[in-house]
């Protein structure tokens, strides 16, 4: 007769989808095998739904009439500056992604064209100079129109204003002129990698307007790069690693790059049906984004800055003049009012549905094994998720006839069908009722125990072996029985069986052991008030089986 040995349960646990595919590499327990509409690398350690996903309008700004400027926190709460139909300058504040806006109340002016935030302080770039806003807004000492506003990696602040002049603040109160370039306008301003700073913008040369990038190296004096002296203006400037990027207009709006830190420039695909390049964006994974002037509301991307592709936002907005990218990953564009009536700002959310199927896992390749609980770590934050697992006695897991099963809840068993093959592969499905929201898994295990058929060592039949604790999981007390009874030649053999309970923590410390218990079946009382809350394993041992039970102490 054969018995079995049961080995110590083990877990195939993932808390790391670190990313790539694991079709060639199954024993990468971190990689999956493949994904939908799902990112491993926002959230680090984590997998949720991609984003940006689709297009909608967020919710209304009264009166708004151009949307200039977009700012965000680290939280994710958002700001637009712009002007109305009635020249009046404005600041709005969301907290629910675009969902609602109210009116910030900036201080009488023709416009806000740039907004900027340090720590907890807002700042607004207007035609009547900067404001600054912490509970309320205040003035600074800064009361010339400005376009362009940035604060450096040393803590520097820099504007720059519509006459030409670049100010610079290390307070962002205290504004004093570092350089002057006469009859030049001044739309942007960016940082390399080096500290180096670009101006774009436009200058005039015996009345016609010549385009130009301006450099410093310093932070005090910027002198003119060569950059193609074209009938144009630099509307946009972007940084992608190392190289700048240039966004031009009017006419046929044309994006140009520079990988020589401004020494040279060359011309990069030229935008279809667009006039202006207003805006420019280095988001995630390295993709550049071109809002644009023209006709149709189009958004250009690039991943590689040569060739672009187009996406239609909006047919009702004409020009996309901000771009911003939160944390999350959500886009978000401002734009004029063109046939829409009114300035708006357009958001693009999570996808509202996704997978990724794990790895082939090798559990055991012999097929002697029985699968335990699968357990997982998840906030739904209104969304669903569903788990569902396989198994098959080799890798192929698309072979006619190989079963899947739905867990429903975390902590559910996997069932007995599914044992005795040692292959295993889960997929996980997302779905949100609403772009705003994701799910998010950070963890997911799986129970497993080997086990190894062994020649009987006594003349026992028909043996039932079974171990219980109850509850489990539990805070202080957990009852713990376990039979190992039937069919034993005699009273005198059962008598001499010893049998031996231990119970040990995740790293294999015994916490609790009893030796010599001979009765066929048994119940303790464990109370471990010195055992932190966590995983615990109970072993019954004897000469002719091994059996292991999982117990959880919470808090």
């Amino acid at each position: 007769m054969i018995i079995f040995y049961f080995l110590a349960l083990n877990l195939w646990s993932q808390t790391n989808w670190s990313g790539g595919s694991g079709q060639l590499l199954w024993s990468d327990t971190t990689k999956f095998f493949n994904k939908k509409n799902v990112n491993y690398s926002r959230l680090p350690g984590s997998i949720l739904l991609e984003a940006p996903y689709g297009w909608q309008n967020t919710g209304q700004l009264e009166g708004a009439q151009n949307i200039w400027a977009l700012a965000k926190t680290y939280d994710n709460v958002l700001y637009a500056g712009g002007d109305s139909a009635a020249l009046k300058g404005f600041v709005f504040k969301t907290t629910d992604y675009g969902n609602n806006w109210t009116d910030m109340e900036v201080p009488s002016c023709n416009w806000v064209h740039s907004l900027l935030i340090q720590d907890t302080v807002l700042y607004a770039g207007t035609d009547v100079g900067v404001f600054k806003y912490t509970t309320s807004w205040s003035s600074t000492n800064l009361t010339k129109s400005v376009n362009a506003l940035l604060i450096a990696k040393n803590g520097t602040f820099y504007a720059g204003t519509g006459d030409g002049e670049i100010y610079k603040s290390s307070d962002g109160s205290v504004w004093t002129a570092v350089t002057v370039n006469n009859g030049t306008r001044i739309w942007k301003i960016v940082e390399d990698s080096e500290n180096n700073l670009y101006a774009g913008g436009s200058r005039v040369v015996k009345k016609d307007t010549i385009s130009g990038v301006f450099k410093s190296t310093d932070g005090l004096v910027f002198d003119t790069t060569m950059f193609p002296h074209i009938d144009k203006v630099v509307y946009s400037l972007a940084m992608c690693d190392s190289i700048i990027y240039a966004g031009t207009g009017p006419d046929l709006g044309k994006v140009f790059k520079s990988s020589n830190k401004g020494v040279s420039w060359d011309t990069t695909q030229t935008l279809s049906y667009t006039y202006f390049v207003y805006s420019l964006l280095k988001g995630d994974n390295n993709v550049i984004y071109a809002g644009v002037g023209n006709q149709g509301g189009y958004l250009y991307k690039s991943v590689n800055g040569t060739s672009w592709t187009s996406e239609q936002i909006d047919v009702q907005i004409s020009s996309i003049y901000s771009i911003i990218q939160t944390k999350n990953g959500f886009l978000y564009l401002g734009s004029n009012a063109g046939m829409a009536g009114d300035g708006r700002v357009s958001r693009a959310g999570y996808f509202t549905s996704g997978s990724f199927r794990s790895s082939v896992f090798i559990a055991d390749s012999g097929n002697n094994i029985d699968y335990g609980q699968v357990i997982w770590d998840a906030s739904l934050n209104t969304g669903t998720m569903e788990v569902w697992v396989r198994t098959n006695t080799k890798e192929d897991m698309y072979e006619v006839g190989v079963d899947s099963v739905r867990i429903m809840n975390s902590g559910d068993t996997i069932p007995d069908s599914f044992n005795n093959k040692g292959y295993i592969q889960y997929q996980v499905k997302f779905a949100t009722p609403t772009s705003d929201l994701t799910p998010i898994l950070n963890s997911i295990e799986i129970e497993f125990t080997p086990k190894i058929g062994i020649e009987e060592k006594s003349n026992i039949k028909n043996q039932i072996l079974k171990i219980e604790a109850y509850p489990n999981p539990f805070v202080e007390n957990a009852v713990i029985s376990y039979s190992a009874s039937g069919g034993f030649r005699s009273a005198q053999q059962e008598k001499d069986k010893e049998t031996e309970i231990r119970i040990y923590d995740i790293s294999g410390r015994t916490v609790y052991k009893v030796d010599k218990l001979n009765k066929s079946s048994k119940s303790l009382v464990w109370s471990p008030k010195t055992c932190p809350a966590g995983i615990y394993f109970v072993e019954v041992k004897s000469a002719d089986y091994k059996l292991i039970k999982k117990l959880v102490k919470i808090k």
